[in-house]
């Protein structure tokens, strides 16, 4: 199994729209990826305060599905949170090694 960690700060007043942005542009592109098998998208939290920084792991079943949906994320995913992020994302690819 395969993951992506994607690394954003959301820019200063767009908590709303982004949550909304990628709920219907990235949710519904990335479920319908060959191989996808989950995604978490996680806030960080201060003293119980959201802050503008989140993080999404996503999960695919294989290197070549994960390396086919980076395509994906670069064409379409990508340009629909434009505006909504402070600095493009960062992006990182893993092994899973071990799940429970």
């Amino acid at each position: 199994m395969e993951a992506r960690l994607i690394h954003a700060q959301v820019a200063d007043g767009c908590e709303t729209e982004f949550d909304a942005a990628f709920e219907h542009h990235v949710l519904a592109d990335v479920t319908a990826e060959v191989g996808f098998r989950g995604l978490y998208l996680l806030r960080y939290l201060v003293d119980g305060t959201d802050t503008h920084t989140v993080e999404a792991l996503v999960l695919w079943d294989s290197a070549e599905s994960a390396t086919r949906a980076d395509a994906g994320f670069r064409e379409r995913r990508l340009p629909a949170m434009k505006g909504l992020l402070a600095a493009p994302p960062v992006v990182r690819a893993m092994t899973v090694v071990a799940r429970a």
